[in-house]
């Protein structure tokens, strides 16, 4: 049998952690370089090293259990939104690496083709199809919605996170980061599957450090010629 339930807790794992660990709030290159330990040269490093193989998906290493002929399928096939990086795991967290420099370098040379990267992997049906593939029971049939909540409070409880994570929750901060990394709300309104964007402007929201970082790069008292 795949090893799917596990491949699946841990991406709910680390999903879990980050409801509760958000990263740093978004930032300009120069105010980043002097506040975090990583600076632009180095994060502009590791963004090449991860949009290089994101979609790079030969070699490729599976640890996938054939049952039949029908399971030797192309990684792309198997799990289409995470199929490069030499493997599903160091795909995952190096699509993790790009959100988290965005934050950290929103204007970086990097950020444009590091948002076009993610749109291109995260789509409604990529999503899908990783889920058809790693939310399976032991009977290799889908799993419940109430058996992927009870999995996600089992992991969290594990994690020694007291907070109450639910799949909803997971949902809507994945959302949150996606916007808050400049990814275009529309591409964030098909990925949820809503029909209308006034739906995804509720759903998500802009922290005040957000906020406060987009008023700080308007400068409009200097557009007023405020002396």
């Amino acid at each position: 049998m795949r090893h799917r339930i596990a491949a699946a807790g841990t991406v709910l794992a680390c999903l879990a952690a980050a409801v509760v660990a958000a990263p740093a709030a978004p930032q300009s290159v120069t105010a980043s370089a002097a506040a975090n330990p990583l600076d632009a040269a180095a994060a502009a490093r590791f963004a090449a090293l991860a949009l290089k193989c994101l979609h790079q998906e030969y070699p490729n290493h599976i640890s996938h259990t054939l049952n039949s002929a029908a399971d030797v399928r192309a990684p792309h096939e198997l799990t289409p939104a995470f199929y490069g990086c030499l493997d599903w795991h160091s795909d995952v967290h190096g699509h993790w690496l790009l959100v988290r420099l965005l934050r950290l370098y929103p204007d970086a040379p990097f950020a444009q083709p590091a948002r076009a990267a993610i749109a291109h992997s995260l789509t409604r049906d990529n999503i899908t199809g990783e889920t058809a593939y790693l939310l399976l029971n032991r009977l290799r049939a889908p799993m419940r919605p109430q058996s992927v909540r009870s999995r996600l409070r089992g992991i969290a409880i594990q994690s020694g996170i007291k907070r109450r994570v639910t799949p909803h929750m997971l949902r809507h901060t994945a959302a949150t980061l996606l916007i808050e990394t400049g990814v275009d709300i529309r591409f964030v309104q098909r990925l949820l599957g809503h029909s209308s964007i006034a739906t995804t402007e509720i759903y998500t929201h802009v922290t005040d450090e957000a906020l406060r970082s987009s008023l700080a790069k308007a400068n409009i008292l200097s557009s007023l010629n405020v002396a």
